[in-house]
């Protein structure tokens, strides 16, 4: 049974994983631009460079609105991860030398 959670929470994690890579954040406006596109059921197709410019806006707005926080959140995660690794590798000498 936890074999089966593990391998859930892994592939849901998995499938999350592009929602937050910044790299891959320029990506988003086109994607959905394309996926509006395909999807579309009527026969009048909008601009595709509409969709993707009021997406790439709605982006470039949200960062710029909330850069302080933005920046907060990063760091405290930045120490958070340092944090873990430090004790990490100190848990792992601590092996090693014993």
């Amino acid at each position: 049974m936890q074999l089966l959670i593990n391998l859930g929470s892994t592939f849901l994690l998995g499938l999350l994983t592009p929602l937050t890579a910044v790299c891959v954040l320029p990506l988003y406006p086109g994607f959905l631009s394309f996926l509006s596109r395909k999807l579309s059921t009527t026969g009048r197709r909008g601009s595709p460079l509409a969709l993707g410019g009021l997406v790439a806006g709605g982006v470039v707005r949200f960062l710029v609105n909330y850069k302080a926080v933005i920046n907060r959140v990063a760091g405290v995660l930045m120490l958070g991860v340092s944090l873990y690794y430090l004790i990490f590798v100190f848990r792992i000498f601590q092996r090693v030398l014993s």
